[in-house]
């Protein structure tokens, strides 16, 4: 009977870490203040961050090659121009960011490997899935 209180919290705690999927079209687009990267290319990558708790105060930036894309907030998009053939995409802490949200900025710092075909457009989402924190996955919503 003690253990049920313990429990419960347990669960409502890890609840408030998942993120929820969002799609690219109900997304809020970032503004470009804060995009960073303006690529040119023949294919595209698309990055919708989750809306939910975890990091849900701070910018997150996803990275192309090692370069910044833009500082992302939660449920929002951005699509880049990108030349086709093998990248690395990633995702990392903002390194502007004040007080707790510069804590972790390279500690969160993931990359994936990801290959376009020429005129193809890859999308993506930054979430947490179990018990992974926050990182960068292929996505097919859309």
């Amino acid at each position: 009977m003690k253990k049920t209180p313990l429990l419960l919290l347990s669960a409502l705690m890890l609840a408030g870490c998942a993120t929820s999927p969002v799609s690219p079209s109900q997304a809020k687009t970032v503004p470009t203040d804060r995009i960073a990267y303006h690529g040119t290319g023949d294919s595209a990558i698309t990055i919708t961050r989750d809306t939910g708790y975890m990091m849900g105060g701070c910018y997150g930036v996803p990275t192309l090659d090692g370069k910044d894309i833009a500082r992302i907030d939660t449920g929002e998009t951005v699509t880049i121009a990108v030349p086709h053939g093998d990248h690395l995409l990633g995702f990392k802490g903002d390194d502007q960011g004040r007080g707790l949200c510069s804590v972790s900025a390279d500690s969160l710092f993931k990359e994936i490997s990801v290959t376009l075909k020429p005129n193809e457009t890859k999308r993506f989402r930054i979430s947490s899935l179990g018990d992974d924190p926050l990182g960068i996955h292929p996505t097919s919503i859309k």
